[in-house]
């Protein structure tokens, strides 16, 4: 976030009536495709709170370690 910006955050709170969290700036496709769903649960039955964990997965694209890491991580489990 551009530290120019941070100034905004109290304003949009106060505008919207958030007492309370905070914004998140830079939403994965998890968070932007779990949104699509909370909103009309949040709105038919009300939150109070949620718990999200997500978890890249180690594909090997750009990581010249994956390929020992996972062979590592196979030997592991046996």
């Amino acid at each position: 976030m551009n530290a120019a910006h941070l100034d905004v955050i109290p304003l949009q709170q106060k505008n919207r009536g958030y007492d309370t969290g905070f914004i998140v700036t830079n939403p994965n496709c998890s968070t932007a495709g779990l949104v699509l769903v909370l909103k009309p649960l949040a709105d038919a039955f009300g939150l109070e709170k949620i718990f999200v964990v997500t978890l890249q997965a180690i594909s090997g694209a750009a990581i010249p370690e994956s390929p020992r890491w996972i062979s590592r991580q196979r030997r592991s489990f046996h």
